[in-house]
């Protein structure tokens, strides 16, 4: 999928955001890995993004598990993600505004997003 700048709308504010996915393949034949960005502003506060950065495994057939819906394990629980989809992309908004991000002031980066989705946002 191209890097299409998206529009979203939480609690009457209005964000943009885009994703990023760079493959990188392993060995001759081994599976690849995909690093994944998410990076969100607010509407003209574009200097100031939150951004999540992601390293997966590739998955056979699929791609990138983050934007293929593919599920994961969550502590024993089957559990699906899309970053493509707005109401996932809304919890990261929260997540970040929660733990201090001030989109009027500075950037704020979460470079572990896989630790977060296993041990914090999807719980």
């Amino acid at each position: 999928m191209k890097n299409k700048l998206r529009r979203l709308v939480v609690d009457s504010k209005v964000f943009f955001y885009v994703i990023n996915e760079t493959y990188s393949k392993v060995g001759e034949t081994a599976d690849g890995e995909w690093r994944t960005v998410l990076r969100l502003f607010r509407e003209g506060y574009k200097n100031t993004a939150l951004e999540f950065h992601f390293n997966t495994q590739d998955v056979t057939l699929i791609g990138n598990p983050l934007t293929n819906s593919s599920e994961f394990d969550n502590k024993n629980k089957e559990q699906s993600l899309n970053l493509h989809k707005p109401s996932i992309v809304k919890i990261f908004i929260r997540y970040g505004l929660k733990n201090g991000w001030d989109f009027r002031k500075s950037k704020m980066k979460f470079i572990d997003g896989n630790d977060l989705i296993r041990n914090e946002l999807f719980k």
